[in-house]
Protein backbone atom coordinates (compact mmCIF):
# COMPACT_ATOMS: atom_id res chain seq x y z
CA UNK A 1 0.00 0.00 0.00
CA UNK A 2 1.28 3.17 -0.87
CA UNK A 3 2.40 5.82 1.09
CA UNK A 4 -1.07 8.16 1.82
CA UNK A 5 0.68 11.07 3.45
CA UNK A 6 1.82 12.01 -0.14
CA UNK A 7 -1.82 12.34 -1.17
CA UNK A 8 -3.52 15.91 -2.75
CA UNK A 9 -6.17 15.44 0.18
CA UNK A 10 -3.73 14.53 3.25
CA UNK A 11 -1.81 17.52 2.37
CA UNK A 12 -4.37 19.51 2.22
CA UNK A 13 -5.32 18.16 5.40
CA UNK A 14 -2.49 18.88 6.47
CA UNK A 15 -2.14 22.55 5.75
CA UNK A 16 -5.80 22.85 7.42
CA UNK A 17 -8.21 22.47 4.80
CA UNK A 18 -10.44 20.06 4.33
CA UNK A 19 -10.30 18.56 0.98
CA UNK A 20 -11.12 15.74 -1.42
CA UNK A 21 -10.45 14.20 -4.85
CA UNK A 22 -12.00 11.25 -6.93
CA UNK A 23 -9.19 9.36 -9.07
CA UNK A 24 -9.11 5.05 -9.54
CA UNK A 25 -8.05 2.86 -7.02
CA UNK A 26 -5.28 0.46 -7.84
CA UNK A 27 -6.29 -1.48 -5.09
CA UNK A 28 -9.97 -1.87 -5.28
CA UNK A 29 -10.08 -1.60 -9.15
CA UNK A 30 -12.69 1.08 -9.12
CA UNK A 31 -13.06 4.96 -9.01
CA UNK A 32 -12.85 6.46 -5.35
CA UNK A 33 -13.70 9.82 -4.14
CA UNK A 34 -11.70 10.67 -0.80
CA UNK A 35 -12.06 13.18 1.58
CA UNK A 36 -9.63 14.43 4.30
CA UNK A 37 -10.54 16.64 6.74
CA UNK A 38 -8.10 18.03 9.71
CA UNK A 39 -7.99 18.14 13.73
CA UNK A 40 -7.62 21.16 15.44
CA UNK A 41 -7.03 21.73 19.51
CA UNK A 42 -8.09 24.43 21.31
CA UNK A 43 -5.98 26.96 20.18
CA UNK A 44 -6.58 26.29 16.26
CA UNK A 45 -3.53 24.10 16.30
CA UNK A 46 -3.57 20.99 13.94
CA UNK A 47 -3.09 17.64 15.48
CA UNK A 48 -4.27 15.41 13.40
CA UNK A 49 -6.55 14.39 10.28
CA UNK A 50 -9.17 12.10 9.05
CA UNK A 51 -9.40 10.24 5.58
CA UNK A 52 -11.86 8.21 4.39
CA UNK A 53 -12.96 7.27 1.18
CA UNK A 54 -15.97 5.57 -1.13
CA UNK A 55 -16.68 4.13 -3.97
CA UNK A 56 -18.43 6.74 -6.62
CA UNK A 57 -20.51 4.43 -7.68
CA UNK A 58 -22.23 4.58 -4.40
CA UNK A 59 -21.99 7.96 -3.75
CA UNK A 60 -24.21 8.65 -7.47
CA UNK A 61 -26.41 6.11 -6.39
CA UNK A 62 -27.13 8.10 -3.30
CA UNK A 63 -27.74 11.10 -5.71
CA UNK A 64 -29.71 9.65 -7.84
CA UNK A 65 -32.15 8.56 -4.91
CA UNK A 66 -31.65 12.03 -3.20
CA UNK A 67 -33.00 13.29 -6.07
CA UNK A 68 -35.71 11.14 -7.10
CA UNK A 69 -36.96 11.88 -3.68
CA UNK A 70 -36.52 15.77 -4.03
CA UNK A 71 -38.77 15.01 -7.04
CA UNK A 72 -41.03 13.65 -5.73
CA UNK A 73 -41.95 16.02 -2.72
CA UNK A 74 -41.64 18.88 -5.25
CA UNK A 75 -44.55 17.00 -7.47
CA UNK A 76 -46.31 16.41 -4.43
CA UNK A 77 -46.20 19.58 -2.68
CA UNK A 78 -47.43 21.83 -5.82
CA UNK A 79 -50.56 19.61 -6.04
CA UNK A 80 -50.84 20.34 -2.61
CA UNK A 81 -50.86 24.00 -3.14
CA UNK A 82 -53.04 23.72 -5.91
CA UNK A 83 -55.76 21.72 -4.92
CA UNK A 84 -55.48 24.39 -1.34
CA UNK A 85 -55.41 27.21 -3.50
CA UNK A 86 -58.29 25.69 -5.58
CA UNK A 87 -60.14 25.09 -2.93
CA UNK A 88 -59.57 28.63 -0.95
CA UNK A 89 -60.44 30.32 -4.32
CA UNK A 90 -63.94 28.52 -4.68
CA UNK A 91 -65.27 29.39 -0.86
CA UNK A 92 -64.68 32.81 -1.85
Amino acid sequence: MDNHLNRDEVIKAINGHEAYSHRYSKTTKQSMIYVATPFFDTNKTIIGFIRTSSYISDVDSFLASLYKKIGAITVISLILALLISFFISKKL
